[in-house]
């Protein structure tokens, strides 16, 4: 059975990092991204099953990720 992908998006590292260890835990493939460009640049290259966005953060909103 297939792992299900999940994108982080946050622009604060140690968020990311807690999410991410937890998230790793329960047995999802987990990938990061720091801003919404970055989120979208790696998107646009692989499907992700969710993705959680933080919605305040420089140059591009979570909702307009």
């Amino acid at each position: 059975m297939a792992q299900t992908r999940l994108l982080l998006v946050d622009d604060d590292r140690t968020i990311l990092a807690v999410l991410a260890q937890a998230l790793r835990h329960k047995y999802y493939h987990v990938e990061l991204a720091e801003s919404g460009l970055e989120a979208l640049d790696i998107a646009a290259r692989n499907p992700f099953d969710l993705a959680i966005v933080d919605m305040r953060m420089p140059t591009m909103c979570g909702g307009d990720v």
